[in-house]
């Protein structure tokens, strides 16, 4: 039987808006266009800036969840607009992006912090991305320098940085878990901004850029996470976010 998710609250997702990895590639699946931690376009934030209102008066968050990736932090802010200071903005590791091109290889929470004071960083390691390589670690990355190697060795060897499929299986198991603890117990309307690869797992429809959808009822009975049907193409599909 389905546990129920933080009694009586109600969970909306909304994917980031258009980011500059997005607007570089395209459809083109054949090349990563090698911008890291992607910033929104101006086509992104206008997107964002579109769903000031429903946020505001539709879904009315009392908690906002949020992936680590300067994409969605700067969804949400735009977003919340008003409520932003106002209604708690928690940063996940858990909710980030499977982890398959250089947009998704994310920057130190330290250096998050403090480009996005208003949110809360407090679960948030400093490395916090996937890799394969024991050179790059919470302190390291402290350093800007290292930041750089570690972007010059993802150029050369992309396959330490790519996410296996049942790690990003088994976060969104987690963050359904993360719903259903009390760290979410008490709230009644919980708004979600995270990524299009990472939302199809977890609530089985593909959203556009600044989609929102309402997922409550199917993570009540959620299980395992959705599985793409397209046959074996997770590393080389082009519709990730």
């Amino acid at each position: 039987m389905a546990m129920a998710i933080a009694v009586g609250a109600r969970v909306h997702v909304i994917r980031h808006g258009e980011s500059e990895w997005n607007r570089a590639r395209g459809w083109d699946t054949r090349t990563d266009p090698m911008i890291f931690d992607a910033r929104l376009t101006e086509r992104g934030r206008q997107q964002a800036l579109a769903l000031n209102a429903r946020v505001a008066l539709q879904m009315r968050p009392d908690l906002v969840l949020c992936s680590p990736l300067s994409r969605c932090l700067e969804t949400a802010y735009i977003a919340l607009g008003r409520l932003c200071g106002t209604v708690p903005v928690r940063v996940l590791p858990l909710i980030r992006e499977v982890q398959l091109n250089s947009c998704d290889i994310g920057r130190p929470a330290s250096v998050l912090h403090s480009e996005f004071p208003w949110a809360d960083f407090s679960n948030l390691p400093e490395l916090w991305w996937h890799s394969m390589s024991t050179v790059y670690t919470s302190e390291s990355v402290k350093n800007p320098e290292m930041m750089a190697a570690l972007r010059l060795d993802y150029a050369s060897n992309r396959l330490a940085f790519t996410e296996p499929k049942e790690s990003a299986e088994t976060r969104v198991v987690q963050f359904v878990d993360y719903l259903r603890s009390e760290a979410c117990a008490g709230h009644r309307s919980i708004v979600v901004f995270a990524h299009g690869d990472f939302l199809f797992r977890l609530c089985g429809r593909w959203l556009s850029n600044c989609a929102v959808a309402d997922a409550t009822e199917s993570l009540r009975t959620f299980t395992v996470p959705h599985t793409w049907n397209v046959g074996d193409l997770y590393d080389s599909y082009c519709l990730v976010a």
